[in-house]
């Protein structure tokens, strides 16, 4: 179906910290090659990746366009104690 908008292509960063750089450089390559879109997924319970918008951050600092996403937000962590009283 066509809704008049332009097709965009877009691509998920691996926010794995095992490797530092890695991360940024697959955004750098992504957006050379004319990827639209680049995202980080957020696992805030997973140690080994990095939190989606510190590298989102980072990835802003190091490209040009600024055309980012993130992906799997759960409730806000900070929301975590009010999540679990009654009525909240």
């Amino acid at each position: 179906m066509d809704y008049g908008r332009p097709i965009l292509f877009g691509y998920f960063v691996p926010p794995d910290s095992m490797r530092p750089m890695r991360p940024l450089e697959l955004a750098v390559r992504a957006e050379e090659l004319g990827i639209d879109l680049i995202g980080a997924q957020d696992h805030p319970y997973q140690r080994r990746f990095y939190d989606a918008w510190t590298l989102l951050t980072a990835i802003a600092m190091r490209t040009k366009r600024r055309n980012r996403v993130e992906g799997i937000s759960p409730k806000r962590r900070s929301e975590g104690a009010r999540a679990g009283r009654p009525g909240s």
